[in-house]
């Protein structure tokens, strides 16, 4: 996937004291701001394209918040909050609850074995180490990992989602500007089921976004689409539905995010970041047999990634989201 696939939008619903000269070139060329008169939340009037029809009026504190205005042809300060111009965004719509790092305060995270395992560091384990490591925190990350190995979204997500919804009403409710939900699904889902069937996978992810924006208040998001797995030693018969699934990841996530007003969401391409290291593994300090090879440099197994690739997803991540 190239950079040409990407897609930013600075969407209404953005802090307008968060524009940049820095930014100037970007918004004109790479910004889009929807437009629509004004509803009763401050927003503009959006088109929904959802199954569910999401609208904002189901959530209790829309009425609260502001909407700025966006100007893009008066971008004039400083907007650390705007993330890099990067080829590992597939789509990047960014409103006024994302502040960059300090939206990564709190990190709640859906998931399988990519996202946790006994045997080495996933990606969100070097993301919490590089942030315990960055001084501009004022203390260290907290996170709520409730990936489990071999969860699929069909028949793992909502009790991942419906177990963090229990925790936070125990407890005390997390600042939607300081918290970020990671969504990492899909690949044990495309191995057990029929190709038809990924639009219903793509929906559960766009759902529980959903679920999330209005029970839990979360407001900044990061979608994983899934690695080209299908070029693992196990994967080489799932390269149609890997390729299918990524277009209806895409589609759901837009989706979401234009049936809101408030919500931030990025999809990040672990499958661009992989398909570089196996493209050119010398590159990375891997050999040409381990872009095969199950117990190599970069495969534990037929499916599963060592902690140095899972390093350098974190590091293109980190780099992306300006994290």
């Amino acid at each position: 996937m190239t950079s040409s696939l990407q897609k930013r939008k600075f969407l209404p619903g953005s802090d307008s004291d968060s524009d940049s000269e820095a930014h100037s070139a970007l918004a004109a060329r790479d910004i889009t701001a929807d437009s629509g008169s004004n509803n009763d939340t401050g927003g503009s009037v959006l088109k929904i394209n959802s199954k569910k029809a999401r609208l904002l009026d189901v959530d209790p504190d829309a009425q609260k918040e502001t909407t700025p205005k966006f100007d893009i042809d008066t971008v004039a300060r400083p907007a650390p909050n705007l993330p890099s111009l990067s080829p590992y965004l597939k789509t990047c719509h960014v409103r006024a609850h994302w502040h960059a790092r300090p939206s990564v305060d709190n990190i709640v995270v859906f998931g399988d074995s990519y996202s946790k395992c006994d045997d080495h560091d996933t990606w969100i384990d070097h993301l919490q180490h590089h942030l315990k490591n960055e001084p501009s925190l004022i203390s260290a990350p907290k996170v709520l990992n409730l990936a489990s190995p071999g969860a699929s979204a069909q028949d793992d997500l909502q009790s991942q989602l419906s177990r963090f919804l229990s925790t936070i009403r125990k407890t005390q409710a997390l600042d939607p500007d300081k918290t970020t939900y990671f969504i990492f699904l899909g690949i044990n889902d495309l191995s057990l089921m029929d190709e038809d069937e990924l639009d219903s996978v793509a929906e559960l992810i766009s759902d529980a976004m959903h679920d999330l924006y209005v029970k839990a208040r979360a407001r900044n998001f990061v979608v994983l689409d899934v690695p080209p797995v299908d070029f693992s030693p196990q994967g080489i018969r799932y390269t149609r539905s890997y390729t299918n699934f990524q277009l209806l990841l895409e589609t759901h996530t837009t989706s979401f995010v234009e049936s809101t007003t408030h919500a931030t969401v990025f999809l990040f391409s672990t499958h661009q970041v992989l398909t570089e290291v196996l493209n050119d593994p010398l590159e990375y300090d891997f050999s040409e047999d381990d872009v095969m090879e199950e117990g190599g440099g970069i495969w534990t197994d037929e499916l599963h990634l060592r902690g140095e690739v899972h390093a350098i997803v974190c590091e293109r991540l980190v780099g992306a989201l300006g994290i």
